[in-house]
């Protein structure tokens, strides 16, 4: 199902992501006192967009979820030790149409694994705050990506394309919208019926000769056996430099 991907950013190459380190200025206001500036470095990232060239072979529109998850490439001759290394960036969910070719894109802040963007007291001060104060539950903004190296440090990025249909824990769940992959929606069912982390969250492999008596379960040997075999699958190679700025 999946063809091929590329991650874009404006003044890079495909696959290439960027980190730096950056000083921010937050008010912090401590009882009765006057408010006070405070300057903290923090690692940014530069936005990028995910872009996924899937084709729906069926005759029907499909409701595909995409699980993005991202690994340091490294070599081990244990893939259950090699899978506990990928972190999931995104979980969404996309309408393809019957026998439809189609490139989905989406940007990293509409990530389903960050937090939703905190309210300032500012905004509280100035009437431009909604009344109803989000979650705070998922991954740090600024932290979605890992720092990488100078040199470029090279990763491995996954996608797997799952059946929403199937997939949805009840009629009630929704598009994987906001930020519900690492907390769910509060007070409501995880929306999602497969466990977290697949399909990392298991051992990984095949079964040789299947259904008969001698069938035997063989490990996958790295990330490019598993797609082989999970034909709704694919990965490429993503560098992350970290690059020194100055403001």
């Amino acid at each position: 199902m999946v063809k091929q991907w590329y991650q874009r950013r404006v003044r890079a190459a495909p696959n290439m992501l960027f980190t730096y380190m950056k000083d921010k200025t937050y008010t912090v206001y401590v009882e009765e006192k006057e408010a006070e500036k405070v300057v903290q470095t923090v690692m940014e990232f530069d936005p990028f967009t995910y872009e996924f060239c899937v084709v729906n072979h069926g005759p029907d529109t499909a409701k595909v979820v995409f699980r993005v998850f991202l690994a340091p490439d490294r070599y081990s001759v244990d893939f259950d030790d090699r899978r506990n290394d990928f972190i999931e960036l995104d979980r969404f969910v996309e309408e393809i149409g019957g026998n439809e070719e189609k490139t989905v894109t989406r940007k990293s802040e509409d990530s389903s694994v960050l937090r939703p963007e905190s309210i300032t007291i500012e905004e509280i001060k100035a009437g431009n705050a909604d009344k109803t104060a989000p979650c705070g539950c998922g991954w740090p903004r600024n932290l979605l990506i890992p720092r990488g190296t100078n040199e470029g440090m090279r990763f491995q990025l996954y996608v797997l394309l799952t059946d929403w249909d199937k997939d949805a824990a009840d009629s009630t769940s929704k598009n994987l919208t906001a930020s519900v992959a690492y907390c769910g929606k509060q007070g409501k069912i995880y929306p999602d019926s497969k466990p977290m982390g697949f399909p990392f969250d298991r051992p990984g492999g095949y079964y040789e000769n299947k259904g008969e008596k001698n069938e035997k379960f063989k490990k996958w040997e790295d990330i490019g056996a598993m797609v082989k075999d999970v034909k709704n699958s694919s990965f490429t190679e993503v560098i992350i430099n970290f690059e020194k700025r100055s403001d």
